[in-house]
């Protein structure tokens, strides 16, 4: 059986559903954009960390957001950002 990457399906979405990834990522970039997410960024220094925005759970390494978990209450799951120590903060 062929295994499809998530690479492959978000190429697929944005070339072929004309799913504009660019405005996501935009959008995505200020929902982060507070001064308070940009001192925790700052205060991270490079390492991972979960940070929790409107109930929001996004994963950074340093700066870049490296993936986004959803909503604890509308996933119901426990989900991990990778090896690191991980913080929270919420606005």
């Amino acid at each position: 059986m062929i295994e499809v990457t998530d690479h492959a399906v978000l190429r697929y979405l944005e070339r072929e559903m004309d799913l504009d990834v660019e405005r996501i990522r935009h959008t995505i970039a200020h929902s982060l954009g507070s001064h308070r997410v940009q001192q925790l960024v700052e205060f991270s220094s490079g390492v991972r960390c979960r940070i929790k925005v409107e109930g929001m759970i996004y994963c950074l390494r340093g700066n870049t957001v490296t993936t986004f978990l959803g909503r604890k209450e509308k996933t119901g799951r426990r989900e991990s950002c990778g090896a690191g120590p991980a913080s929270a903060a919420s606005s």
